[in-house]
């Protein structure tokens, strides 16, 4: 069975550190809750230069294991 995790392309790491997925579309959510938590709570992402992004800008990348 394949896994899958989320990598941050934006500031090139992973996220969801400890987590990974079974399918695709759990991933997909996910990624989409995350957005919807920057949204939420402060309105955008600070990148690792300190920019503000807004959450549909990050840049999720769905990697296989």
């Amino acid at each position: 069975m394949a896994r899958y995790y989320i990598w941050n392309g934006t500031d090139n790491i992973p996220c969801d550190f400890d987590r990974t997925y079974t399918s695709k579309k759990k991933v997909e959510a996910r990624i989409e809750e995350m957005r919807e938590q920057f949204r939420r709570t402060q309105g955008y992402y600070r990148d690792n230069n300190w920019n503000k992004i807004a959450p549909e800008d990050i840049q999720y990348q769905i990697r296989k294991i």
